[in-house]
């Protein structure tokens, strides 16, 4: 399996995260409002991480997939919603963008698959620039804000634990029985 190395360049303008404060406070039981700063960026770590347990984008935003050149590449993110542009680096550090009509994808799928026409000298590599996520948080999976209510209240609830990092892994890996995930 080729690796393939994700980095989000932007996030959509107005996205908002999948889950409100209110939500993590109700479900962690919390009536002080002191804690709400806190309560918000525990929101955001818990959304980046499972965004990167389970591959689902939570939020929109575009993001750079850069892999060897392959003519068929699985897209390791869902739901991708368009390919912008893809861009190969030829052995001589070359580099060309490909018209739409050199490739093809499947992005009803998971993991969305881009296939490659008639160009198989990409000896140097690839980028892939594509736009990924749900739209506003009601349309994310209620499994998903779920995970991201549970591991925001894993991090509040044992902020203190030196094992902290193990409790979210091993309830991150929950997750793979409802969403298939397979972990390298």
């Amino acid at each position: 399996m080729t690796r393939i190395n994700v980095r989000r360049t932007s996030v959509a303008e107005g996205s908002a995260e999948p889950v409100s404060c209110d939500d993590l406070m109700a479900w962690a039981r919390v009536t002080d409002e002191g804690e709400r700063r806190v309560l918000e960026r525990l929101i955001t770590v818990a959304r980046e991480e499972v965004e990167r347990f389970t591959g689902y984008v939570l939020i929109p935003g575009t993001f750079l997939l850069t892999t060897q050149f392959a003519t068929r590449v699985e897209l390791p993110l869902i739901p991708i919603t368009e390919i912008s542009e893809v861009r190969t680096l030829d052995a001589y550090g070359e580099i060309t963008t490909l018209d739409v009509t050199s490739y093809d994808a499947a992005l009803s799928v998971a993991p969305a698959v881009l296939v490659i026409y008639g160009y198989t000298y990409g000896a140097g590599g690839m980028d892939v620039e594509v736009e990924a996520g749900y739209g506003a948080g009601e349309s994310v999976p209620q499994e998903l804000r779920q995970a991201v209510l549970d591991v925001a209240l894993l991090h509040y609830t044992h902020r203190d634990d030196p094992a902290l990092l193990t409790r979210v892994h091993a309830y991150l890996g929950t997750l793979s029985t409802t969403f298939g995930i397979v972990q390298a």
